[in-house]
């Protein structure tokens, strides 16, 4: 068989369906009477494409997606064609009903639906060029609140993923004992499993942060604690978490999350502040926990011990946050994610960025020039610098983000064809929901159903002559069984020419729908 991971796709070869043939007894893999050659070719990419702890993770008895760009687990989110049963059979899981899509669209033609369009993210900037072209919107850079302090330090390249994981751990520990806190992002479940385990031999206390259950439960509070003094955490692709990570920790957002934990547990909307004790009616939607009945002040040693803490942070240099690459979609706005979560808002920090040559973004875009640079570099443990290197990576970062930005414009390009008839089809939908009395709406569709029955069997320009009603009656009776007393004679002493055939009818059919009403 044939595997390409840059396509994602498998392609058994002649002696690959000869074998699958002969081992299932069969004579065709494509016979349409058992279709084995789609549980076959599923078998192929669940075994060879979907890796678990990477593309999925088990939760009890069920495979759960895991989403490449945050890291989280797609819950309710099924692989469509039978792969996800062949993943439930690859892992010896209950193979539970294939779902079934009952309707798709676009996120481009999905998000064009809006009468006005419009978003901030701190990645738009690289993504400029697919606004303008899909969207038409234009990318306006807004000023940092404050100037940014955080150094972006070169890449650092290894031959071997095993030399450049030792050097991960090396600059971990270094790290650690200054007291700078360590952010590193690692691109799945299985990579951030494998460097905590290697990071707890080391003697490295640290957080874990992927798609796995009992870490999410503590994602908000590994999240606001990963900026303290020699904290090390490891997390997967992070989208936006929704919590600031600031350097000596986020102490409001832990002494919020423990109050609740212990005097709400359950998160109070804004619609049900009445029911909070407060002092007087809280303005604009919010609430204030009354200070007599939950009393927390800060004495002021613990308030200068926190500044202490911000301050000791900030002099090892803020955070450090050491991260790797995978061949992802937007490779660009990836980088610009993970560099961006050391040195926010001013504080001091930086980002380097740990590779190999046998990282999926070389192995997979890197071409020729990678594999000779492979070949001639023997030791695993010694950074490779040099400009070929430099202008390989640059080239293969161009073919991944080139790669992915095609097949997405080609996506949208097709999409546009069906987008036509899907705007008809929900138009159509909206209008049968909004009206107040169907029958004029069903009346109209029959009659122009009978228009098309008509026009399919009979023609505006067949002379009457050649009109064979027989056929025609056969098909309107298959449509309607109310019109089972039409026959070729009524029909030719009702009807001299095609239009009056048209409205009889369409009479007759508005006759039906009111005797089926």
């Amino acid at each position: 068989m044939q595997v390409d991971e840059k396509q994602k796709t498998v392609l058994l070869t002649e002696q690959g369906y000869a074998d699958a043939e002969e081992i299932l007894d069969v004579k065709d893999l494509y016979d349409p009477r058992e279709q084995w050659a789609s549980y076959i070719l599923n078998a192929v990419k669940a075994k060879e494409l979907f890796l678990k702890d990477v593309n999925y993770i088990i939760r009890g008895k069920e495979v759960l997606i895991v989403d490449e760009f945050t890291g989280r687990v797609m819950q309710g989110r099924r692989w469509s064609d039978g792969l996800h049963q062949a993943v439930e059979a690859k892992e010896g899981l209950p193979i539970q009903n294939e779902t079934v899509t009952l309707a798709s669209i676009s996120y481009q033609n999905f998000f064009l639906q809006f009468p006005k369009l419009c978003g901030m993210t701190g990645t738009a900037a690289t993504e400029r060029a697919e606004f303008e072209s899909i969207y038409k919107l234009k990318v306006t850079i807004v000023p940092t609140n404050k100037p940014m302090m955080r150094k972006d330090e070169s890449d650092v390249v290894f031959r071997a993923t095993t030399g450049k994981w030792r050097a991960v751990v090396v600059e971990i520990s270094r790290m650690n004992k200054t007291g700078r806190p360590v952010l590193v992002g690692t691109t799945s479940v299985e990579q951030s499993d494998a460097l905590s385990e290697q990071l707890r031999k080391a003697g490295v206390p640290h957080e874990v942060l992927n798609a796995k259950p009992e870490n999410v439960e503590r994602e908000a509070e590994i999240v606001a604690q990963s900026g303290r003094l020699g904290a090390v955490t490891i997390a997967t692709n992070m989208a936006g978490r929704g919590t600031d990570i600031i350097l000596g920790g986020n102490a409001e957002f832990m002494a919020r999350l423990k109050l609740r934990e212990m005097l709400m547990p359950r998160v109070v909307r804004s619609i049900e502040g009445v029911f909070v004790s407060v002092k007087k009616p809280p303005p604009k939607k919010t609430w204030k926990v009354n200070e007599s009945l939950f009393p927390c002040p800060l004495s002021k040693e613990k308030l200068k011990l926190a500044e202490e803490a911000v301050e000791l942070a900030a002099k090892t240099w803020g955070q450090r946050s050491l991260t790797e690459l995978e061949a992802e979609e937007r490779l660009s706005y990836s980088c610009e994610k993970l560099r961006g979560r050391s040195g926010r808002q001013g504080d001091p920090g930086s980002s380097r960025f740990f590779l190999s040559l046998e990282d999926n973004i070389f192995r997979i875009f890197g071409g020729d020039r990678i594999q000779g640079l492979m070949r001639a570099f023997r030791v695993e443990d010694l950074p490779i610098e040099s400009k070929m290197l430099s202008k390989a990576l640059d080239e293969a970062q161009r073919k991944v983000e080139n790669y992915f930005f095609d097949i997405r414009k080609k996506l949208f390009e097709f999409d546009e064809v069906l987008n036509s008839q899907r705007d008809r089809v929900y138009n159509e939908r909206r209008r049968a929901l909004e009206s107040e009395d169907l029958q004029s709406l069903l009346i109209e569709y029959a009659e122009l159903t009978m228009d098309d029955i008509l026009e399919a069997n009979i023609g505006s320009d067949a002379p009457r002559e050649s009109w064979e009603f027989e056929r025609l009656i056969a098909k309107l009776k298959q449509y309607c069984y109310l019109l089972d007393d039409l026959t070729p004679d009524l029909l030719e002493t009702k009807c001299s020419n095609f239009e009056e055939l048209r409205d009889y009818l369409h009479l007759r059919g508005c006759e039906a729908y009111l005797q089926k009403r």
